[in-house]
This record gives C-alpha cells, structure tokens and sequence, in this order.
C-alpha cells in the first residue's frame, strides 16, 4: 500500500503537477522541474516555493526583450 502512495504521489509531483503550471504560465514542464531543483539546491525550501515565479518573471523579461527588438528593428 505504502508503494503505491510513493508511487502516486512521484507521478503527480513530477508529471502532472509540472504540466498544468506549464500551461497556465506558458512555461515549459521540464523547465519547471528543472527550476525548482537547481533553485532548490542553492536556497533551499525557500527556493523551491520561489523557483516557478522567477523562471516566470524571467521568461517574461527575456520575451518582452525579445518583442522590443524585433520592433526596433522595423522602425529602422
């Protein structure tokens, strides 16, 4: 019984869990894994409650810079 809940619970922590804030935040799963244990190495539990907002905010900044350069570069 006990493997089963092992089981269950690795599956939602690492398959399901990653796809649905990945689609909510347009963020690839595998990046949000990846984010939450490199982060979570470095700082800790606090880390990981951090990781997912600011691979987030980065992603946004990275787009935005990405968008503003595109535009700049039709008005020349």
């Amino acid at each position: 019984m006990g493997v089963i809940v092992i089981i269950l619970q690795q599956i939602d922590a690492n398959i399901i869990n990653p796809k649905i804030i990945g689609n909510s935040l347009e963020i690839s799963p595998i990046l949000i894994v990846f984010s939450v244990t490199v982060i979570g190495a470095y700082f800790g539990i606090m880390g990981m409650f951090l990781a997912v907002p600011i691979v987030a905010v980065i992603k946004l900044a990275i787009n935005d810079f990405i968008k503003y350069k595109e535009n700049a570069k039709d008005v020349i």
